[in-house]
């Protein structure tokens, strides 16, 4: 799976906008789509992208949503070509600590895009070895929380500071809710800074064991449409993992693995040399 072109991990389903289009229209196209980004175009070209954590920064500065998207939008883009491996999306990503990629042909026109989530559900079970456990992997233990009564203001303010995309809500210790990007994104207009976080928390919290496989963690990821899981262990509260946490400790693992494909494969060492 790792030497297989990025092409063939294309999302389905991509929201795009036009470079004149509204920061209302971008969106509405996010929650249409159910994604944490739009890609904007002029022409063919990605000229920008608008993400969850834009939209936290637009609602603190409660930015008109009548002004012209690609004014907010982040300009710098990370690409990569539709014949690239797998193995170097994941490393692109790793190394620019981003969750998505712009995908473009041999003239540089946008193809689609790769998410983490996409990456994470295809590659082969062997990468996260059998015995790779989310205990392995640590996961956040210097997890920012707030309690329900915290205003949303305060708390958009924490995960813009600390730049995070979810933060947990806890009583007496005990995690009850969690508010993250998406939350913002979708209760956009019926926000109100200084009411409680509770009344906008998403709830429950779902948490996983913290002896279950990296794989299984994925796949209830996946069913559950989350990116995030709360850590527990013998039923108490212990840590936080994300997506991002996870690829990026199992990128340590790649060269391990590669050198082993290398032995047996020689299609893989050809790639290799490219």
């Amino acid at each position: 799976m790792i030497n297989v072109p990025i092409e063939s991990l294309l999302e389905e389903n991509n929201p795009i906008v036009n470079s004149n289009d509204t920061l209302e229209d971008t969106i509405k196209k996010m929650r249409e789509y159910n994604q944490g980004f739009v890609v904007i175009l002029k022409d063919k070209s990605a000229v920008g992208i608008l993400s969850e954590r834009d939209v936290i920064r637009l609602f603190k500065q409660k930015v008109d949503l009548s002004e012209n998207v690609m004014k907010f939008a982040t300009k710098s883009l990370i690409t990569v070509r539709k014949d690239r491996s797998v193995f170097f999306a994941v490393n692109l990503l790793v190394e620019n600590n981003i969750r998505r990629l712009i995908v473009v042909d041999e003239k540089g026109d946008f193809v689609g895009t790769v998410t983490i989530k996409k990456l994470l559900l295809k590659l082969e079970e062997d990468i996260y070895r059998k015995n790779l456990t989310l205990k392995d992997l640590q996961g956040r233990k210097n997890i920012i929380s707030v309690s329900r009564k915290t205003p949303v203001k305060e708390a958009i303010e924490m995960m813009f500071e600390n730049n995070i995309g979810s933060i947990l809500v806890v009583d007496n210790e005990h995690p009850v809710g969690i508010f993250t990007e998406r939350d913002v994104l979708n209760k956009y207009d019926e926000l109100d800074s200084n009411q409680p976080i509770e009344i906008y928390m998403s709830t429950p919290v779902e948490t996983i064991d913290i002896e279950t496989s990296v794989y299984d963690a994925l796949k209830v990821m996946d069913s559950k449409k989350i990116s995030r899981l709360v850590l527990t262990q013998e039923g108490k509260f212990v840590s936080f993992i994300t997506q991002r946490d996870i690829i990026k400790a199992i990128s340590g693992n790649f060269e391990t693995f590669l050198e082993r494909k290398l032995k047996s494969t020689k299609d893989i060492l050809e790639f290799s040399l490219n």
